[in-house]
């Protein structure tokens, strides 16, 4: 019975030791899909927020430069918020396309607060990083007074 229970303990004490070193030496390194995609929602954000605060400067090291006169040519608004879900995420050779739900406020003047909302695909450049293209709605246009 002594025995027993001796042995019980040192094959807990081996068995401890077998996880602590087996769980040691897998560090898991994001794949080049992983940091892609990671990248480009962070970029998407950052453009959000330039766009917000009507920081061109920030907009336009992250906006090709078709893509940055449609955004700022519709930036005469008082305040915007605008709240993004990300929804798919697809990388190709090319680019990185990320499908968002979005919702928006814009307060203009006397207008008042103006509400919309959408879906929109941004495509970024996959190796700039950079926002090319914005297909189906886009958030970064004021909708019309109804």
């Amino acid at each position: 019975m002594y025995g027993d229970s001796l042995m019980k303990k040192f094959c807990l004490v081996l068995l401890l030791i077998a996880l602590s070193v087996s769980c040691g030496k897998d560090i898991v390194k994001p794949s080049d899909d992983s940091r892609a995609a990671t990248d480009a929602v962070a970029t998407i954000e950052i453009i959000k927020n330039a766009y917000e605060l009507k920081n061109k400067d920030t907009l336009q090291n992250h906006v090709e430069s078709e893509q940055f006169d449609r955004i700022t040519s519709g930036m005469f608004f008082d305040r915007a918020e605008l709240t993004f879900t990300t929804r798919l995420i697809k990388i190709t050779d090319a680019a990185v396309l990320v499908d968002v739900n979005w919702q928006g406020s814009w307060w203009i003047g006397s207008s008042g607060k103006l509400d919309n909302r959408g879906t929109a695909n941004f495509v970024l450049d996959n190796t700039a990083n950079k926002l090319k293209n914005i297909n189906g709605d886009s958030p970064f246009m004021i909708p019309v007074a109804r």
